[in-house]
Formats: C-alpha cells, sequence, structure tokens
C-alpha cells in the first residue's frame, strides 16, 4: 500500500478524536473504519506520528503569546516534515492535552 498523506492525516484525526471529542482519544476502530484493508499498517504510521510528537519536549518559556502552539508546530515540521497543518493539528492539540493535563 502506498500512504498518501491525505489518508494517514485522516487517520491521525480519528485516532485522537480531534474535532469529535473533547478529550483526546486512542480509538483504533475509527481508524479500521478509515481502511480496513490495510488498518495495521495504517495504525503502525499513526503510532509512528504520535511517538515523533510525544518526543517533542518545550518549557513553558518559548510560549508564544501564552501558547505553546507555534513552538510544537515548528518542532513537529523539523522531525515530520511529511505531516500536514491538519495532521499537526490533532497532534498538537493531543500534546497540548498531555503537556497540561499528562
Amino acid at each position: 500500500m502506498t500512504m498518501t498523506d491525505q489518508l494517514l492525516t485522516d487517520a491521525i484525526i480519528a485516532y485522537v478524536g480531534k474535532g469529535r471529542v473533547t478529550i483526546p482519544t486512542a480509538d483504533e476502530n475509527a481508524v479500521r473504519e478509515i481502511d480496513l484493508e490495510h488498518a495495521d499498517e495504517l495504525l503502525s504510521e499513526v503510532r509512528h506520528a504520535l511517538a515523533d510528537s510525544d518526543r517533542i519536549e518545550l518549557a513553558r518559556s518559548e510560549a508564544v503569546d501564552g501558547s505553546m502552539w507555534e513552538p510544537f508546530r515548528v518542532r513537529l515540521a523539523e522531525i515530520r516534515p511529511d505531516l500536514d497543518e491538519r495532521a499537526a493539528d490533532a497532534l498538537g492539540w493531543r500534546w497540548g492535552f498531555n503537556y497540561f493535563h499528562g
């Protein structure tokens, strides 16, 4: 399977529940619903993206106008330039929740 950026983005958003729930999830079934035939490969790619975003460490002093979004987005783009803005937004939402509530 050749994974498209759109497919991976959709899978990341579905997995974390961005736009669907108020607290990030780990919804493997939502990813399976996107592409049942290639679900294992897709889940693996989602987990890699999550692991990459989880490795980002930022100090509160790096906040821009009180937000950690911009420093997170910059770091994520450095390590995962293949991810589009929607994927970064979903990962950033999850990362921020874990950072402040983790």
